[in-house]
């Protein structure tokens, strides 16, 4: 199978110093079938003084995919859910008609120097689904399902592959493995193509402009379900949506 083209991915600072690399969207490729975002961080030594804590922010029309590497980030959600993200689990958040959520250093790591490594992956919802109930789902790394195919150790993280079936389930037929081999290591993304446009701004994707505005409004209003335990958030950014 040739090569299409590669994409190299752009730095992108989230703040505090706390960098990724962007390979979706890209001016080449916008999605990977559902996926429309891909952030790739770390290996990354956190020190207690660093400050890389994502505060409370909301999505709407979208799915955030978790998956680490190493390190340890502690989820938080405006449902209740608070759940520490471990290496090797996949975490799938649903933010449907809308959901806020904090990305933190867990408590227990406060005071000592850990690395974080991981992808962050958006999956834009089939239009059908675009204002689904939000929800988060936990799946342990020990529920992953995996076996060798030749000298690759395959994870097979979302979909079917292999005849291995994953437990998360998604809206679309979506596909996303953890293939290590001896002296590699290949995320594999893939799945049903989105067959509308999306509009993407800020931490909001949707079919409709409208939909992405009236997101906007609610967050600046103050609409959206505080996140317990939670007393800060990310503001609007102060270049609205057109």
């Amino acid at each position: 199978m040739a090569i299409d083209f590669q994409l190299t991915g752009h730095a992108r600072d989230l703040g505090g110093g706390f960098t990724v690399r962007r390979f979706l969207p890209s001016a080449r490729k916008q999605s990977v079938g559902p996926f429309i975002f891909f952030d790739y961080f770390g290996p990354v030594p956190v020190n207690p003084a660093d400050n890389y804590d994502v505060r409370p922010h909301p999505h709407i029309g979208l799915a955030t995919v978790t998956y680490l590497f190493e390190g340890a980030i502690t989820h938080r959600d405006n449902l209740g859910s608070v759940q520490d993200i471990a290496p090797g689990a996949i975490n799938w958040m649903t933010a449907g008609r809308g959901i806020a959520h904090s990305e933190r250093r867990p408590q227990r790591l406060a005071d000592m120097v850990h690395v974080n490594h991981g992808i962050q992956l958006w999956a834009a919802l089939p239009v059908g689904h675009e204002e689904a109930e939000p929800g988060f789902t936990h799946t342990p790394a020990a529920d992953i399902p995996a076996l060798m195919v030749g000298d690759a150790n395959v994870r097979v993280l979302i979909g079917t592959a292999f005849g291995l079936v994953s437990p998360v389930n998604t809206f679309a037929t979506t596909l996303y493995l953890d293939v290590a081999l001896p002296a590699a290591r290949l995320m594999v993304l893939g799945g049903d193509a989105l067959p509308e446009r999306r509009f993407i701004w800020w931490n909001f994707v949707s079919s409709s402009k409208e939909r992405i505005a009236q997101a906007a409004d609610d967050w600046e209003a103050g609409r959206f379900a505080p996140v317990p335990g939670e007393t800060e958030f990310i503001p609007l950014p102060e270049r609205r949506f057109d």
